[in-house]
């Protein structure tokens, strides 16, 4: 059972590069805690205020993300589940991503799944400037 029961079109951009994926959990596919097992350290990666976004690359990451919705909601094409499409907007090089199937050990998924609740779990994953209430 995933924690989040709703479809998430997830979107990064942070300077040049930029990333779509959609998790939609009735599907078989990893969920996002499959994919990003770790939750890096505090600090250990720079927020947007210290690396900057350059707002073209934001927009073109949102167009995509816009793409992705509109396919969820008409049920239409082939959403981006089970996979990340990565943009460099130095190169304008795209690529997507393939991954690899759950994580039987997930901590959210899998077998012995023990994040149950974002609210309960929030702390391990959220940092003092962006409260979960």
């Amino acid at each position: 059972m995933c924690v989040v029961k709703e479809t998430i079109l997830s979107c990064r951009n942070l300077t040049v590069p930029g990333q779509v994926m959609t998790y939609v959990p009735e599907e078989d596919q990893p969920c996002y805690r499959c994919i990003f097992e770790e939750i890096p350290e505090s600090g250990s990666v720079p927020n947007c205020s210290q690396a900057g976004i350059i707002g073209a690359v934001a927009g073109i990451i949102g167009c995509i993300q816009a793409l992705e919705a509109i396919k969820y909601l008409l049920g239409i094409g082939e959403l981006l589940t089970g996979k990340m499409l990565v943009m460099d907007g130095l190169t304008m090089n795209t690529r997507v991503v393939k991954f690899p199937s759950k994580n039987k050990n997930c901590r959210v998924c899998g077998e012995h799944a023990d994040i149950t609740s974002v609210k309960e779990n929030r702390m391990e994953y959220v940092g003092a400037a962006c409260p979960v209430k």
